[in-house]
């Protein structure tokens, strides 16, 4: 009797082993990377849905039996996807890349000339001391995007200190900080940034991120 309960518990081990083998995170993103390298056109959001976002929303019943089990089918999903894309991120390279080229143009770059006179207006508002602080906030973030995008971040610097310090630290604002960082090769700096943001903003898309400045500063 023993031994045919442990020969049952070592079955149902290897069968729970096996499929966790076959869904494996990081299996799956090395066969996603082999289908995400062989295309060639479309967008790069058409093209994760073809090589892994529609098989695991097919095969999540099974998938969720192992992984996150203990979490609405929502959020383990999510979590799931998440784990994914960090591993591909990892090894694929032209996965790397894209996305890398995504956050660069998250500010799309505009030219020094062509903000002046929203800037001159800008400040010329920020003057009325009968403006809200909400009106305040308003005005400020939109002349950080604007400096973002034409990348005078010296400029920018100002502006996010008084945010944050008069107003409140934002998700939005750590972003921009890691950004700017980002752009001026302080990786440190930047995931440091990301960090914070992940656990008091509890931003977990912010790993995709900071796993691109890991690659990044160990020249992966």
């Amino acid at each position: 009797m023993k031994q045919t309960i442990a020969l049952f518990a070592l079955t149902l081990t290897l069968f729970a082993c096996n499929i966790k083998n076959e869904h494996d995170p990081n299996v799956l993103a090395t066969e996603a990377c082999s289908c995400f390298n062989d295309r060639t056109s479309g967008s790069i959001d058409s093209r994760l849905d073809t090589c892994f976002a529609k098989r695991v929303n097919d095969e999540f019943n099974e998938i969720h039996k192992v992984y996150y089990k203990e979490e609405p089918v929502e959020i383990a999903i999510q979590k799931y996807m998440l784990d994914v894309s960090l591993s591909m991120i990892r090894t694929c390279d032209k996965f790397a890349n894209e996305v890398d080229s995504m956050y660069t143009n998250f500010f799309p770059k505009i030219s020094k000339d062509s903000i002046k006179t929203d800037l001159f207006s800008i400040g010329d508002s920020l003057k009325n001391v009968d403006l809200t602080d909400s009106g305040k906030v308003a005005l400020l973030d939109r002349r950080i995007n604007l400096l973002m995008r034409a990348r005078l971040f010296s400029a920018w610097s100002s502006d996010i200190e008084i945010l944050e310090n008069k107003y409140q630290k934002t998700s939005e604002n750590r972003f921009a900080r890691a950004y700017i960082y980002r752009a001026e090769r302080k990786y440190d700096e930047a995931i440091k940034i990301l960090n914070e943001s992940i656990e008091k903003d509890k931003k977990e898309d912010f790993k995709v991120f900071k796993e691109l400045l890991l690659k990044k500063k160990n020249g992966r």
